[in-house]
């Protein structure tokens, strides 16, 4: 502060000029982050000190800012005579006759330019995302979950965050616009209010519409509208006796369409009636090749026999339950090939039996179902996906555990005697330790699958109040529980074992 009571006033005017640039520059920064944090003040509060902390200092600098710009003008305003001059000292050159600086609005101008070329680059990455999305072209127009959600995300994160950004850079701007220069401060201003306005995702739409479809889109659009019309000459073929087609007709998601059938509810499996007269309609259509999903084998059609036994292995590949209370399904038998209409649209029909249980419409019955669709871009005969095998051997533990109990109703379910004899027709080699948590009470299994998962497994009774319905008997959860203190229930486990 020495500097400011220097006899020479050049000395003087040099001095103060360096202290308010300063102030300038770390003034500006100050408010910029502060109308940044406006619409982040509130979730900055939620997080108690640090963020109160942050929020004062923030709103707290650019308060003092301000009432440096007051000082600043009542220091710049004229002035008696200064001492030993008889002249008023020249303090408003000194603190408005900045000069020009070369470097001076740099940082929301690069700033300001990256938002929006960001901008344009997301609307460009929209747009050709909706050009190669067939639906987006149809009536009404639809686009996929995962394209809506991040295009929803996107302008909510522009209208949250980058508008914010550009408007303090635009603030910053305008605070240092003594030391800029006007051409460069109009342009800040011009890419600032077009970014601004360019808001993410609401252009992409109209100009991919405008455009049309790429050349993976219009391919795309071609293989729907085909996928459509063989859909639609599929549901004029006679459909294997006793079945009856869904309503609505049929529906396309994405390219691909789809349609089902059901069989009337049947006394009896009837199942090579079924496979006879299903396999005679897949052929009908154009089918070539099939796949049983039970014996993971394939085959062609040219094979009668083996396709037959495909079929029979696949249907009769459904859970047979001592006490079946609810449906269960089989494995899928698929005939895939070329629709003989004009399109010769690929195809794939899945014949699955639903073996009904004991509560529902069709106590115990045999029901049988079609679903018919196009294959576009897909392999109908593939055996990816499903369960894992150790969560297979898991879920078969469970059910034969299950099935026993019930079907003794009157053995106690943790007694340890009845839980091995349960356990000697498990059919997985697996190595499955009985453990007493209590002596007399076996609810607990210790045991490692074929993946190499070391776990124990909770098999209390089923606990219809805690559950909300009775037994199943199948399709029993499996999850994970903290520690072996809080383990119990039917199904759940802890990872390591049953030693404590």
């Amino acid at each position: 502060m020495t500097e400011l009571s220097a006899d020479s006033e050049e000395q003087v005017r040099a001095s103060y000029q360096r202290l308010w640039n300063f102030q300038t520059n770390a003034g500006a920064l100050v408010t910029t982050g502060a109308v940044i944090m406006i619409p982040l003040a509130i979730p900055a509060l939620m997080l108690g000190l640090a963020g109160g902390t942050a929020v004062f200092a923030l709103f707290g600098g650019a308060w003092l800012h301000m009432r440096a710009r007051k000082l600043n003008r009542e220091i710049a305003s004229p002035q008696p005579a200064s001492r030993g001059t008889g002249e008023a000292p020249d303090l408003e050159h000194t603190s408005n006759a900045s000069q020009i600086e070369p470097q001076a609005g740099l940082v929301p101008l690069v700033v300001g330019s990256s938002l929006l070329a960001l901008n344009v680059i997301i609307e460009i990455s929209f747009t050709n995302d909706l050009r190669g999305i067939p639906t987006f072209y149809g009536t009404p127009s639809n686009t996929n979950a995962g394209i809506s959600m991040t295009m929803g995300l996107s302008t909510f994160l522009d209208i949250l965050a980058f508008s914010t950004i550009g408007l303090a850079m635009l603030i910053y701007a305008i605070v240092i616009k003594k030391r800029i220069s006007k051409r460069r401060l109009w342009v800040i201003v011009g890419i600032t209010v077009v970014q601004l306005l360019f808001v993410q995702a609401q252009l992409a739409p109209v100009i991919a519409r405008g455009l049309g479809p790429n050349a993976a889109g219009a391919k795309l659009v071609s293989q729907m509208d085909a996928s459509a019309r063989t859909m639609e000459w599929i549901q004029t073929q006679d459909l294997p006796k006793g079945f009856e087609g869904a309503e609505p007709n049929y529906y396309q998601e994405e390219v691909n369409a789809r349609w089902s059938a059901q069989s009337m509810p049947l006394n009896e499996d009837s199942l090579e009636r079924i496979c006879e007269s299903v396999i005679s309609y897949a052929i009908d259509l154009g089918a070539t090749d099939w796949a049983d999903k039970h014996s993971k084998t394939t085959g062609a059609v040219t094979d009668p026999i083996g396709t037959k036994a495909g079929c029979l292995s696949a249907l009769n590949g459904y859970p047979k339950l001592k006490v079946q209370r609810h449906a269960v399904a089989s494995p899928e038998f698929i005939l895939a090939g070329t629709s003989k209409d004009g399109d010769g649209s690929p195809f794939a029909v899945q014949l699955t039996l639903l073996k009904q249980g004991s509560l529902g419409d069709s106590p115990n019955a045999w029901i049988y179902e079609l679903r018919i669709h196009t294959t576009y871009n897909e392999d109908p005969l593939t055996f990816s996906g499903g369960l894992a095998q150790g969560d297979i051997e898991i879920n078969d533990l469970l059910t034969l555990i299950g099935q026993e109990r019930l079907a003794n109703p009157d053995r106690n379910p943790t007694d340890p005697v009845f839980v091995r004899e349960i356990l000697k027709s498990y059919s997985h080699p697996l190595d499955i330790q009985v453990v007493e948590s209590t002596p007399g009470v076996a609810n607990r299994l210790d045991l490692t699958n074929s993946e190499g998962l070391h776990i124990c497994l909770a098999i209390d009774p089923w606990d219809e109040a805690e559950h909300g319905i009775e037994d199943p008997g199948y399709g029993y959860g499996f999850g994970f529980m903290e520690d072996l203190n809080v383990l119990k229930g039917y199904g759940n486990a802890i990872e390591g074992g049953c030693k404590k």
